[in-house]
């Protein structure tokens, strides 16, 4: 699963800018406006100040800014307009949309925007958004005016959801996680099914759908449901501070079907991407002898999002695809084993010690994330074997 990390925040100063009219009518709230923190985009920096308590950090003199966790703001160079507000950390726009969100969710809520390299950009009224999303969730955004500054707006209460509860019927069928590829099948009688064959019982409420089962280790099977309802999320924060996202979104005519072969590569190599650290090692040797591997193997395995992995001075590329009854054979599955403790997917690792690497990873079943490798390759020392790593995901 993926994790989203709150940033540091910097309040800086612009140029001075040579006006001095009143500020138009405040237009519609368009979603951003009110903020789930107490600060309005018409604030001064004083005012800013007022509402958040002393800053970590106030550089203003020297051309800097005055730091938050999880805000950068610019001003004017007098301090009482704000040019930009980039949010990082667990601050949410008044439709509810914060770091963590689909990108899916983006669109319905701010649509006719574009996409400039990993960033989703829309004008939303009085507001110019950028939304940050290079792997489908966002991870930034920035706020700018449309026009010449922010409109002062009178504060008013969120947006609360709709009171309508949706019917399940309306949301049966095929739902799948962008980044993972994880599908999931809801039902029109209140149960789900997840693509590895998890399952258990959902209602709906008027603030989203409650899931019990294996999806009840979620925020407790609680999951908020987009306006429009093609989005269903789960977020929420551990004890320990760390952020945790999960998000489905409707699967179209197209997208029901499983996602395609290099789609799927794509995002498993995305949850494969990380270091690696050893676990244990056994050498089975072709003449019937084992051992536990000699000495500790503190050399980290990193697989890269590009495709490509390293191990000390080595490095090749990885590919991903299905594990045929050969590659079984080769991680010396015996022919007898249980089809449900054999691997459906492998990774190889290209060029690994002049030949190749062959392995497969398990999941976490509160998360689905990859958690452990297990990886097998042929060694000649001390004797000709095969070798089998166990190896765990780094915590950092």
């Amino acid at each position: 699963m993926t994790r989203f990390l709150p940033g540091l925040v910097w309040l800086c100063l612009f140029p001075a800018i040579g006006f001095a009219a009143k500020a138009p009518a405040a237009p519609a709230p368009n979603g951003v406006e009110p903020l789930s923190i107490p600060l309005r985009l018409s604030m001064s920096a004083q005012e800013v100040i007022a509402a958040l308590g002393p800053p970590r950090s106030d550089n203003r003199a020297f051309g800097g800014g005055i730091g938050y966790p999880g805000l950068r703001v610019l001003f004017d160079a007098t301090g009482q307009e704000i040019g930009t507000l980039t949010l990082e950390g667990d601050t949410r726009l008044a439709s509810g949309i914060g770091v963590g969100t689909a990108l899916a969710r983006v669109k319905a809520e701010f649509p006719d925007g574009t996409m400039v390299y990993d960033s989703y950009d829309v004008t939303a009224g009085q507001y110019a958004l950028s939304f940050r999303a290079p792997a489908g969730t966002v991870d930034r955004i920035v706020i700018r005016p449309a026009g010449r500054r922010f409109a002062t707006l009178t504060p008013t209460a969120p947006r609360t959801p709709p009171a309508s509860t949706p019917a399940l019927s309306a949301l049966a069928g095929q739902w799948i996680d962008p980044r993972n590829a994880q599908t999931l099948e809801l039902f029109a009688e209140g149960r789900y099914r997840t693509g590895v064959g998890g399952e258990g019982r959902v209602t709906a409420s008027p603030e989203g759908l409650v899931f019990s089962g294996v999806l009840s280790a979620w925020n407790q099977g609680r999951a908020a449901l987009s306006a429009d309802r093609q989005v269903f999320e789960f977020y929420w924060r551990n004890a320990d501070g760390a952020q945790n996202y999960f998000a489905f979104q409707r699967a179209g005519p197209a997208a029901a079907e499983p996602p395609a072969p290099e789609a799927r590569a794509r995002a498993e190599l995305r949850a494969l991407a990380g270091r690696w650290i050893s676990q244990s090692v056994r050498n089975d040797y072709d003449n019937g002898a084992f051992d536990r591997g000699t000495g500790e193997d503190a050399t980290s395995l990193f697989i890269l999002e590009n495709g490509t992995w390293r191990y000390g001075h080595q490095s090749g590329k990885v590919t991903i695809s299905d594990a045929s009854p050969a590659d079984l054979k080769f991680m010396d599955f015996k022919p007898t084993a249980k089809p449900e403790n054999l691997p459906r997917r492998k990774f190889e690792l290209q060029g690994w010690a002049g030949d190749r690497a062959m392995g497969f990873w398990r999941t976490d079943p509160a998360d689905g994330q990859p958690y452990r490798v297990v990886l097998h390759f042929r060694i000649r020392e001390p004797r000709p074997g095969l070798a089998t790593w166990i190896r765990s995901r780094a915590p950092n």
